[in-house]
């Protein structure tokens, strides 16, 4: 097994991720697809990237109101930052934006149910390098607010679809679980 591989099945929670990022060198241009509050970003960033990509729509038609103000306070939390650049779009949108292979790393917490879920891996795939890492939050079995999870599912089925090695996936033992998918030999 590769040694980026071996070093990424032993992440335990996406806290780690950064440090992981920085001692693999895989922190030139990173990518959030769900941003909403910026937290997640935030601490991304500790991985010192060259480039990060907030994207999020910030978008509800009934409480459009709430998204603006939330989208305000992201601006506000990353303006002195001059490696950080907010994209407000859709998924699809942001990732037509991005050349093919240009991102090290993309983290995806966007939609949770199972169509957006492999539509946001399906489009950003492409754009992570090879030796790059695809990523996600909320790899669990659950059910909110009478939706159900999917991106247990979306990501099996990407993988199949693609056939993927099992070995080039990992996931989180803890909490909300991080799903981590390497890319070596795969478009």
């Amino acid at each position: 097994m590769n040694e980026i591989v071996t070093a990424m099945k032993k992440i335990k929670s996406r806290n780690e991720i950064p440090g992981f990022l920085s001692r693999w060198n895989l922190n030139d241009t990173i990518a959030e697809v769900g941003v909403q509050f910026g937290y997640n970003m935030e601490s991304l960033l500790r991985c010192d990237p060259r480039l990060a990509i907030a994207v999020d729509r910030w978008n509800n038609q009934k409480e459009q109101s709430v998204c603006d103000d939330i989208y305000l306070g992201v601006v506000r939390r990353f303006m002195n930052r001059q490696n950080v650049r907010i994209i407000r779009a859709t998924s699809t949108q942001a990732a037509k934006l991005m050349p093919k292979g240009s991102l090290d790393f993309v983290y995806i917490d966007a939609q949770h149910s199972y169509h957006p879920c492999l539509k946001d891996i399906t489009v950003w795939w492409p754009l992570v390098r090879q030796g790059g890492i695809i990523a996600g939050h909320d790899y669990i079995n659950v059910e909110v607010n009478g939706k159900t999870y999917g991106v247990i599912k979306a990501v099996k089925e990407f993988m199949t679809t693609t056939k993927i090695d099992s070995e080039m996936l990992h996931h989180t033992e803890y909490g909300a679980r991080t799903w981590m998918l390497y890319k070596v030999g795969y478009e």
